[in-house]
């Protein structure tokens, strides 16, 4: 998604979960975490008992998909400027537990993969998006943001594959979006070497 879009899609959510869904969504394209890893995140994970938010938040091997390496990452400005609110409208409903998930149900409880996906659907149409968006948008947004950064000053691609925890060249390269237009302008480009060759 580009920065517009995403943009778009934070101002779509609405009512009584506003903030629980705003919180997600930024904290997923900041993060790159799967929508399982996500809702397995408890207020512990991002918030100490001080009140003040952690700098990095960690999924444990157990809650990660392949259960090989645990998965850490810097928590953003941006990410925090919309956990904060969430996590202070949990305290005032009464969820105050360490071990409450963090993107809990309206009840307090786990809220599941098949609602979340729900809730971002509704989210990406009402912000006029189409095609293939679901809950692994936001991990693509954080792949493509990730490569964009570092793409011509250093190894992008292997950067990319590590903030994404992947094993796998191949597997990070599924993420990015080379546009067919990307392709024909770079075509493009080496014809334009060749014309001037002489």
């Amino acid at each position: 998604m580009s920065k517009e879009e995403v943009f778009k899609v934070i101002e779509s959510f609405s009512g009584y979960m506003r903030l629980r869904n705003q919180a997600l969504f930024v904290f997923g394209c900041c993060t790159g975490f799967r929508i399982s890893e996500l809702l397995s995140i408890t207020r512990g994970d991002v918030i100490g008992k001080d009140g003040k938010l952690f700098d990095c938040v960690t999924v444990r091997k157990a809650l990660m998909k392949g259960q090989y390496d645990s998965r850490t990452v810097h928590m953003t400005a941006s990410a925090k400027r919309y956990l904060l609110p969430w996590l202070q409208e949990q305290e005032q409903r009464g969820h105050i537990l360490l071990n409450t998930p963090l993107f809990c149900r309206n009840g307090g409880g786990r809220w599941d993969r098949v609602n979340a996906w729900r809730t971002l659907r509704n989210a990406y149409a009402r912000a006029g998006l189409s095609g293939k968006v679901a809950t692994h948008s936001m991990r693509k947004t954080f792949a493509n943001g990730i490569y964009d950064f570092y793409e011509g000053r250093k190894d992008a691609m292997r950067i990319t594959a590590k903030a994404m925890g992947h094993k796998s060249l191949d597997s990070t390269d599924k993420y990015l979006s080379f546009l067919d237009e990307d392709v024909t302008i770079a075509i493009d480009h080496i014809g334009k070497i060749l014309e001037n060759w002489d």
